[in-house]
């Protein structure tokens, strides 16, 4: 080989290590499915990734998760069990009502690889933080233990609910722990059930 063409592949190469460093992102359409009683819904329209409506929804070349509408005028709706304990602590500690509807930036990261390399029908973990805006705070729900099951070439689903995946490697739970950030440090409240399932299709 010349040293031309040695020169030419080493900056191929260069180039290909940079991109991967940088990472890439996928745009998504986030669809969250109607959850009965308590848990998380969406406000009856997709989320489709959009720079001109403030939305990300997207999946990265490595193993994350993005969905977020901060400063989009959109969010989701948080509908807590009032007999939780936990819910009970942030409403007595900081006002967190049962029920209302906020912005939200949910990040999940695929345990077992990434979002494009899994099989359709495969069911990997999806540790998942889903923070929203609340009385002037950002408040987080981080579910160690949600399921993302690719449904087809295009799309998957995340759930918390067992009886959405016919067969998952772990224990899928809806539960959380819900905590609030403070200027110094955080304070988790404990864990609250909040059933939450959506699908993500390629844009």
């Amino acid at each position: 080989m010349s040293r031309r063409a040695i020169l030419v592949l080493v900056l191929l190469i260069a180039v290909a290590i940079g991109a991967i460093a940088k990472g890439s992102t996928t745009p998504l359409i986030a669809d969250f499915l109607t959850v009965t009683g308590y848990g998380v819904n969406g406000d009856g329209q997709p989320y489709a990734n959009s720079n001109a409506d403030s939305i990300q929804a997207d999946i990265t070349s490595s193993q994350g998760l993005v969905v977020m509408t901060y400063n989009s005028g959109r969010g989701l709706y948080f509908n807590f069990d009032s007999a939780a304990p936990a819910w009970q602590a942030a409403k007595a500690t900081a006002g967190l009502p049962s029920y209302f509807g906020a912005e939200i930036d949910l990040n999940g990261n695929n345990y077992y690889g990434t979002f494009a390399g899994m099989s359709v029908g495969s069911t990997a973990q999806l540790r998942t933080n889903l923070m929203f805006h609340w009385g002037g705070s950002t408040w987080s729900l981080e579910y160690p233990a949600l399921a993302v099951m690719r449904s087809s070439a295009n799309s998957w689903l995340v759930t918390s609910e067992t009886a959405d995946v016919p067969y998952a490697p772990f224990t899928v739970s809806a539960d959380a722990a819900l905590t609030v950030a403070r200027r110094r440090s955080n304070t988790n409240f404990g864990n609250v059930n909040m059933p939450i399932h959506f699908t993500i299709t390629l844009q």
